[in-house]
């Protein structure tokens, strides 16, 4: 007998339990996911394309930047290294939102000048295109920086067959553990539930007997 009241006091106790650590465990990712955030600021260079034209040979350059990231980047700043004795004399920026806003620090010497965002929401980019005179072979250098946040060439980010078959696997088991949890949580609220009312029907019984054996013993 005592052996069951223990099973029935600790039912709700391992239930909750159980419910807490769901519970923490949702936190926790939550919390994590948010925490987490930061700018990743990347760049693309393409082929160069050059021709030629009366007395002087043509190079356009084309520059990608991007927030890769889940943060907005601040202050950021990009300056270009032409190859030796390039010379540009025009250029296009295609921001890729009508909202992004920027500045250039000398329009006068687009060879030397630094662009400037105050800020790139993620996923945010910009194209520069430059025409450059008399350049030598070779393509441009990039410096990219932002607040907390220096540029990086941008790679093509691919998955080895390991790497995805672990990924597949780690959300297969934690599927398997969460629904593991609520079956047991389900069976063990069941077990609770029908030694609970076991338990008040063999009372009930026990109540009706004696008041019966009261009643004949009034009787007699």
């Amino acid at each position: 007998m005592a052996e069951q009241r223990q099973k029935i006091v600790w039912a709700p106790v391992v239930i909750s339990a159980l419910l807490t650590a769901l519970l923490s465990l949702a936190v926790g990712i939550g919390i994590f996911h948010y925490t987490s955030k930061a700018p990743e600021l990347t760049y693309t260079t393409f082929p160069v394309s050059g021709f030629r034209a009366p007395n002087k040979s043509l190079t356009i350059y084309n520059v990608q930047i991007e927030n890769s990231g889940n943060k907005e980047a601040e202050d950021v700043q990009v300056s270009f290294t032409f190859p030796s004795g390039a010379n540009v004399a025009d250029y296009n920026l295609e921001p890729s939102a009508k909202t992004i806003m920027y500045s250039i620090s000398d329009t006068n010497d687009l060879t030397n000048a630094v662009f400037n965002f105050p800020l790139l929401n993620p996923t945010e980019s910009c194209k520069f295109s430059f025409l450059a005179e008399n350049a030598k072979n070779g393509n441009v250098e990039v410096d990219l920086r932002g607040k907390g946040a220096i540029g990086e060439i941008r790679k093509i980010k691919s998955e080895s067959p390991v790497s995805i078959g672990f990924r597949y696997t780690s959300v297969a088991i934690a599927t398997m553990i969460v629904i593991t949890t609520m079956i047991s949580s389900v069976f063990v609220f069941k077990e609770y539930m029908s030694k609970a009312t076991s338990k008040a029907t063999s009372e009930a019984k026990s109540e009706v007997t004696r008041i019966l054996e009261s009643i004949r013993e009034q009787s007699k």
